[in-house]
């Protein structure tokens, strides 16, 4: 499963973040593996430590990184401000998956 922030940013970004995260979690998900892109710099780090402080049977598995496009920036033009996404030039796809056993 693919999840998209968009131009989210931090705190918006974190907490959408959580709830990707909680949700693939849970016995209750059909998917073990979900891939969240985000233009937030910290996401990265800021994933990696909501799964250890929150004990969650999860692992980052991949990080690429992809330069931004005027594509993407027109597609965030009507529903963010240039300032949440004018400052940064790299998406972030955060692969996360379940742990087995």
């Amino acid at each position: 499963m693919n999840v998209d922030l968009k131009a989210h940013r931090c705190p918006d970004a974190t907490i959408l973040m959580k709830r990707i995260i909680a949700g693939v979690s849970s016995c209750e998900c059909s998917y073990d593996k979900v891939t969240i892109s985000t233009i937030e710099p910290s996401l990265e780090r800021n994933t990696k430590e909501a799964i250890v402080l929150l004990g969650l049977p999860l692992s980052v598995v991949n990080v690429e990184r992809i330069d931004i496009t005027e594509q993407h920036r027109t597609t965030w033009q009507d529903d963010f401000d240039e300032e949440d996404y004018g400052d940064v030039s790299i998406i972030s796809n955060i692969t996360i998956q379940r742990n087995k056993g």
